[in-house]
């Protein structure tokens, strides 16, 4: 959550009382403030499109929890995790039907357009992988999403100390020299993970023969 649009910035901050303000700094009292924890038994649930439900309208809901000093997690609706939790929260109301058209998509094979590698469609979402040997791409499209998750399971059957191997997603691409991703190393019994962003202009570079 950042800048104004978060809860913190955006919402709780301007009902906290002032210790101090002068014209670089203002001090607030957030001691009674419970932040979110990455793991916890209770789970609130907010919405990832924020165009369902009226504008900052589960910020109570977010109020009550952080002010009563409880243990939680805050996940986005369309998170398939968010509803395993012990106790779940839910921050706003459902949409009509109380269902979410991007539940019944992701499923539908009509939805997806499969350009290379190996897909199923299963009832708790979208598989990918290849069972061959020397694997270069796998490739689903099209596909937008902010905020979203990804959980992927790699399997290395001969490590060499002498040969690294990596995995990588690419999430964001426009052509091979704009595009970003992120990349799992394996190299001499370490791991290395990286983030590569491209964005080159084609346009300023000529060539001669």
């Amino acid at each position: 959550m950042r800048g104004q649009e978060s809860w913190f910035g955006g919402h709780l901050l301007p009902l906290l009382p002032v210790v101090f303000s002068n014209n670089n700094v203002t001090i607030y009292n957030a001691t009674h403030v419970t932040y979110p924890n990455s793991n916890s038994e209770t789970t609130l649930v907010i919405p990832s499109d924020p165009t369902i439900v009226p504008e900052d309208s589960w910020f109570y809901a977010y109020d009550v929890i952080s002010q009563g000093n409880l243990n939680y997690t805050v996940k986005y609706d369309n998170d398939h995790t968010a509803l395993k939790s012990k106790n779940v929260i839910l921050s706003f109301d459902p949409p009509k039907g109380n269902t979410r058209d991007i539940y019944y998509k992701f499923g539908h094979p009509n939805s997806w357009r499969i350009i290379s590698g190996s897909w199923k469609f299963l009832e708790d979402g979208l598989h990918g992988g290849d069972l061959s040997s020397g694997v270069s791409k796998i490739i689903l499209s099209p596909i937008s999403s902010k905020n979203f998750t990804i959980n992927t399971l790699l399997r290395i059957h001969d490590i060499s100390p002498n040969a690294g191997n990596y995995a990588s997603i690419t999430y964001s691409w426009i052509n091979p020299a704009n595009y970003k991703a992120a990349e799992v190393a394996i190299w001499k019994e370490k791991v290395y993970v990286s983030f590569i962003s491209m964005a080159w202009n084609l346009d300023q570079f000529k060539l001669e023969a």
